[in-house]
């Protein structure tokens, strides 16, 4: 059994990795920190590319795919981010903050599209610790969780709105195949607009 100093010990190293302090990356407890995030983590990753040339431009970065979405626009581009059938296997979040750890100095910032991020319960959590450890932050969204758009705004450094249709309940459902709340787009148009962020 470890000694409550040693696990005292650990957590101030955890605490440090997520807030972006430098660690021992080969050391022993870094890699438990890393294991710790795995484990408290739920964000559910379908793909990740390492590096980029054209998702955020004129920065060099990492996307991180997230799995599921709340629409199903008949022409999506990513099916299998989208419908569970075709859900490939989840991405370890260890590999990601493995990657970006020992990326430090080459990425400058990580893209989180899908499917929709924004329908991950702790996609807050997730941008707050990246964003911590020095890196931009491009979020691409269908801008229908207003709420989760706000909470992470302060962290983000440009997003990318997908509006879909025309304004009108009627013509979003025809696109989305699904019912959608048109409000909420109104809402999070007003939340951009209104911010200082850069956006399109």
């Amino acid at each position: 059994m470890q000694s409550v100093k040693y696990i005292q010990g650990l957590l101030v190293i955890y605490d440090q990795f997520l807030n972006g302090m430098m660690v021992n990356e080969k050391s022993l407890d870094l890699e438990i920190c890393l294991r710790l995030v795995v484990f408290l983590c739920k964000m559910k990753i379908g793909g990740f590319i390492k590096t980029s040339l054209i998702d955020f431009p004129p920065y060099v970065c990492c996307v991180v795919f997230t799995q599921g979405c709340n629409f199903r626009c008949y022409y999506c581009h990513n099916p299998e981010l989208v419908y569970s059938k075709l859900f490939g296997p989840i991405v370890p979040m260890e590999e990601i903050f493995c990657y970006l750890l020992k990326r430090k100095n080459l990425i400058d910032g990580v893209v989180f599209c899908g499917g929709e991020p924004t329908i991950q319960s702790d996609l807050f959590e997730v941008i707050y610790k990246i964003k911590n450890m020095g890196f931009l932050i491009k979020l691409d969204t269908n801008g229908s969780n207003p709420e989760v758009l706000e909470k992470v705004l302060p962290f983000i450094d440009y997003v990318s709105f997908d509006i879909k249709a025309p304004l009108q309940e009627e013509k979003y459902k025809l696109v989305c195949r699904t019912k959608v709340d048109v409000s909420k787009i109104i809402e999070s148009i007003n939340i951009l607009r209104n911010s200082n962020l850069q956006y399109e």
